[in-house]
This record gives structure tokens, C-alpha cells and sequence, in this order.
């Protein structure tokens, strides 16, 4: 570590969720001043809360808390037809999802056991006088050398160094937490007429039910949502609705912006940071949490970027590019259905979810085994 920077003395972090809280534990146990600003805790995302096997075996400290957790040995993936292929999840290949209470609250309190200061207060205003931030709540001002944004898909601190995400780039998704039931079922079906899909996720005492499309195709979403339930959920006891934005890239040259400067980062959804394909967030807000910390500690911040693009950025350029053509209906008819049919094809479709398979591993795979793809889907 440089010993002569002024980023390793003092850092302010804005959002206290899954990147901000493993990024100020990373910087605390290194001997940094971390103050976290965060006026939501303790709080349940209104998401899923799906963490992949590729997130899993990335952050093996999540295994800390796969106790609380609900891990998926089977999904149904729907076409937009209702065609169904169950896929069942090899061992060391298993996703789980998690209250967003239990992961985020776990997070934080590594964090304040390493001396993170918490001030749980909104955010308000950022400005900047004599080369310092100052972040201001409606009781607080805060200087600071070095801002980090992990503020989410409406980052005041995005906002302030760069502008917001463009609606271009901006997917809603709306669903409800329920009462678990054994009937229920790990679900992802995609949406019929409009690019976007479906899920229901088991979690510890309840399940998540969502929809999520793109912002220019969500008007008619909560009827979606109750089609959903209606159709592969019904009787489902609702205990509260929920909706929320969330980044969804579609223009590769959104990866061309900064998330870092001399004296600021972003991290997280408010990087963008969000596969394109699945809207999975948490592998990256805490990968990039890892990076940034890498980049603080050596005294240089704005190596961020050079190490989030060397290291998972060509894989969010290649999702993105791909996404348009997943989505194609006619595309996800046939791949369904082969992967109901063929157990091997629905394995790699699910690495391809999982991020087991890379974007550009996944068409190589399929050649590869195409004569037992082909061999399953006619015989058997």
C-alpha cells in the first residue's frame, strides 16, 4: 500500500448493500476509516435475492450463511408458449436464494466488527469544497478525499460525479413476497410478446414472485405478475407488494462510461454492474467491491476501471450484445424445448444462467455435444 495517499486514511461509502458493506469491510480490516452512510437498514431488497454457483464458488464467504439460505436442486425454465423444461442442478452447481435481510445485515455487521462507522441517515446533497467531499444528510456534513457510490440504480453519488443511468438502460421489475408453501416451485419463465421474464424464488421462511422487462415495455407489468401467479402459483398467501429499477444494459457503449475518477468510485448497480442476460447483481457488486478495494489500497482509485473491464467486463459487453437475440421468440421456443427433451442441452442452459458458462463458451459447448444433444432430444 502507498503509504503517501490521502485514500488510506479516510473513506466515505454511500449504500450499505451487498457492495458497499463488503467493500468497507474489505478497507477496514486494512486499517482504512471507513464510514458508511445508509438510512435503510435493516431492510428486506425487494428482489429475489438469487445468488448463482458462479457467485458462490467467486465469494466463498457467502458459504457463512448458506444455513439461511434455500438452495435450488431443480428450476422449471418456461417458454413464452408454456413449454417447461425442468432442470436439475448438479452438486457444486447449485444456486440459492437469500433474504435480502439476512445476506445485507450479515455484510454490514463484518464490516462494523472491523470498526465501520454507520451513520443511517439519507443522503441529501454531495458537494465539493477544497478537493474534499462533503456529504451532507439533514443532520450531518461529512468531509471526505475519496466518495464511493454503492447507492444503487438511483445513486445520488452517479447523479453528482457522472449523471443518472439512461432509461435506455433502466429495466422495472414488480412481484411480491409470499408465504412458502411445498407446492412452490424454483420458476424462470420468460414473457410472451415483450423481452423479460418471470421467476419465483424459495427463501428461508417465504418466496420472492416477480416480473421484470425493460422501462419502455412495462405498462400492462403487474397484470403480468398476477398472470404469473394465477397461472404457476395459484393460492399463493401475498404478504406485500413490492416493485423497484434496476440497470439493464442494452447499449454496449454504456461500458465506455467511467466508474471511477482521482477521487470517486462506483460500484454496483450504480456502476451498472448487472448481467444483462439474468439481472443478476450481487456476483458483481461484490466482485467490484473487490477490485475497488485492490485499487484504494495501492493509492490509485482510478485503476478501478482498468481492473472491473480486464476482469468481467468483456463478459457484460458480450451478455449485452447476446441479449437481444435471447430474447428472440423464436429462439427461446426451440431452446426450451430441447432442453426439455435433453437433459445435456438444459445443463448448458443453465451454466449459461449460472455464469458457469461464459457468453462466449456457451455456443462452443453446445457444438461440442451436439450429437448426444440430438441423440437425447429423438430417442431419449
Amino acid at each position: 500500500m502507498n503509504s503517501t495517499t490521502r485514500f488510506n486514511r479516510e473513506v466515505c461509502i454511500v449504500g450499505a448493500g451487498p457492495s458497499g458493506s463488503h467493500l468497507a469491510y474489505l478497507l477496514a480490516k486494512s486499517g482504512i476509516d471507513v464510514t458508511i452512510f445508509d438510512h435503510s437498514h435493516p431492510r428486506e431488497k425487494p428482489c429475489g435475492g438469487g445468488l448463482t454457483s458462479f457467485a458462490l464458488k467467486k465469494h466463498p464467504f457467502l458459504k457463512e450463511i448458506l444455513h439461511l439460505s434455500d438452495m435450488s436442486y431443480s428450476i422449471d425454465i418456461i417458454s413464452p408458449r408454456g413449454v417447461t423444461a425442468r432442470i436439475y442442478t448438479e452438486e457444486g452447481k447449485r444456486p440459492i436464494a437469500i433474504s435480502r435481510t439476512v445476506l445485507d445485515k450479515h455484510l454490514l455487521d463484518k464490516g462494523i466488527a472491523h470498526g465501520v462507522k454507520l451513520i443511517p441517515e439519507r443522503v441529501t446533497n454531495i458537494k465539493k469544497k477544497n478537493n474534499r467531499w462533503i456529504i451532507c444528510t439533514k443532520k450531518h456534513e461529512k468531509e471526505t478525499p475519496l466518495l464511493v457510490g454503492a447507492d444503487g440504480v438511483n445513486s445520488i453519488v452517479r447523479k453528482t460525479v457522472i449523471g443518472p443511468i439512461p432509461k435506455e438502460n433502466l429495466a422495472l421489475v414488480v412481484g411480491c413476497f409470499a408465504k412458502k408453501s411445498k407446492h412452490h416451485r424454483d420458476t424462470f419463465k420468460y414473457i410472451k410478446g415483450i423481452p423479460g421474464y418471470a421467476f419465483l424464488f424459495r427463501r428461508g421462511d417465504d418466496v420472492s414472485i416477480g416480473v421484470g422487462t425493460h422501462l419502455k415495455h412495462s405498462k400492462d407489468i403487474k397484470k403480468r405478475l398476477d398472470s404469473f401467479i394465477e397461472t404457476y402459483c395459484p393460492n399463493t398467501e401475498i404478504i406485500s407488494y413490492w416493485s423497484h429499477l434496476v440497470p439493464y444494459i442494452t447499449n454496449p457503449k454504456f461500458y465506455d462510461l467511467p466508474c471511477t475518477g482521482d477521487d470517486w468510485i462506483l460500484i454496483g448497480d450504480a456502476a451498472g454492474h448487472v448481467d444483462p442476460l439474468t439481472a443478476e447483481g450481487i456476483l458483481y457488486g461484490l466482485w467490484g467491491a473487490e477490485l475497488a478495494a485492490k485499487a484504494i489500497l495501492e493509492g490509485n482509485p482510478k485503476k478501478f476501471d482498468e481492473y472491473w473491464h480486464r476482469e468481467y467486463g468483456k463478459e457484460l459487453v458480450g451478455r449485452c450484445k447476446q441479449a437481444e437475440m435471447n430474447y428472440n421468440p423464436l429462439l427461446l421456443e426451440i431452446s426450451v424445448r430441447l432442453a426439455s427433451k435433453s437433459r445435456t442441452f438444459g445443463k448448458i442452459l443453465h451454466d449459461l444462467t449460472q455464469r458457469e458458462l461464459s457468453i462466449y463458451d456457451f455456443n462452443k459447448e453446445a457444438i461440442k455435444k451436439l450429437p448426444r444433444i440430438t441423440k437425447e432430444y429423438f430417442i431419449g
